[in-house]
């Protein structure tokens, strides 16, 4: 700082002198907001180190340990956002809330366009309804074959077939 000072009042009027003295002003807030953030990153608080960082950087955006903290916390925070999205579809789709483990899907997909994750879990999705489809025209077709009520149970089975007309059965 005394250094920064004195070329900056020989020039006043030098830019690159007054970026720098103002960088040494704020150099130990800038350090003490890296190492709260570094802290709050150790203990899971990502939103507060996040801030954190991001303060430092607003203070100093030249200050490295800044920018990549934010882009890590960033990258971090997308990640469990990410894994938070596709086990609450995985978690649906057992429930057989097929709509809102689409919706988790699609949310995860939101937070990692190119990630194959999401588009699996809605193949998933596709397949276990196709599986209780089938079930239920399963069940249908024993009553109407118990029944002796042939051409509902025909009907049954074509609609099996039309589902997947590779089942043996049908």
């Amino acid at each position: 700082v005394t250094a920064w000072s004195i070329a900056h009042s020989i020039e006043r009027d030098n830019a690159d002198i007054r970026a720098q003295l103002h960088r040494a002003e704020n150099l130990d807030q800038v350090l003490n907001l890296v190492k709260a953030g570094d802290f709050q990153e150790s203990e899971l608080l990502l939103t507060d180190a996040l801030a954190s960082y991001q303060e430092a950087k607003k203070l100093d955006p030249k200050w490295q340990p800044a920018s990549t903290g934010v882009a890590r916390i960033r990258l971090k925070i997308a990640e469990m956002k990410f894994t938070d999205a596709m086990s609450a579809g995985f978690s649906m789709l057992t429930a057989k809330s097929y709509e809102k483990a689409r919706q988790a899907f699609a949310n995860a997909q939101k937070v990692f366009p190119k990630s194959e994750e999401p588009a699996d879990g809605l193949l998933q999705i596709d397949l276990a309804e196709r599986m209780d489809a089938i079930e239920t025209h399963k069940s249908t077709v024993a009553e109407f074959v118990q029944q002796e009520d042939w051409q509902n149970a025909v009907t049954e089975y074509e609609a099996v077939l039309e589902l997947d007309g590779t089942l043996v059965f049908a």
